[in-house]
């Protein structure tokens, strides 16, 4: 979202507010792979609430930017007065001859020429594949091996699973082996057995 000052006219304001929000899109896009669909950008015209607040600031500071308190509070009763923003900046401008106004302009205003920012919205997706394949390492963490590999073979697509899939392949040749140990041992048992005979 761009913005601009509340000095000018509302429509020029909105155009120099949009353009401020294109050419922050077009930095980004100049350094990150980011595609046109992943941005709405928008200009959010005159920042009249960012005014309010740095006027605010500076009252209670006690004055600022070249005003006194006095004027400061004069300021804020115009723009908490006048919802017209067309006629809410006449009646600034006009305020004390214009001198509070060209205070204003030169010492607070000057801080929203520059200003925009861009906002990112994301949806939460639920990842049931991450749901499930934590599912599998909490039951073999628990044991239940037999509960895991029947977990895990419901996502066996997923590259993320290969993880666990793998340790099933390292258990499986485990298992493998110790059986070929158990048959040898078995083996040798009766061999010595035949021999004494």
């Amino acid at each position: 979202m761009g913005l601009a000052s509340v000095d000018g006219t509302p429509s020029k304001n909105a155009e120099l507010a949009l353009s401020r929000a294109q050419a922050l899109q077009s930095y980004i896009q100049d350094r990150l792979a980011v595609p046109d669909s992943l941005f709405e950008t928008v200009g959010g015209a005159e920042a009249w609430t960012e005014f309010r607040d740095q006027i605010n600031d500076l009252l209670l500071a006690g004055g600022g930017a070249g005003l006194s308190v006095e004027q400061l509070r004069k300021v804020l009763e115009i723009m908490d007065g006048e919802p017209d923003p067309a006629r809410r900046e006449r009646a600034l401008k006009a305020l004390d001859g214009g001198s509070i106004y060209a205070s204003l302009r030169d010492d607070v205003l000057s801080d929203q020429r520059n200003a925009g920012y861009v906002r990112v919205y994301y949806d939460y997706v639920p990842d049931e594949h991450a749901r499930t394949i934590n599912r599998a390492i909490d039951a073999i963490e628990a044991g239940d091996v037999a509960l895991a590999r029947e977990i895990i073979q419901t996502v066996k697509e997923d590259p993320r699973s290969e993880g666990v899939l793998d340790y099933f392949r390292k258990l499986e040749a485990y298992e493998q082996a110790w059986k070929a140990y158990e048959d040898y041992l078995e083996e040798l048992k009766q061999y010595n057995s035949n021999s004494k005979h």
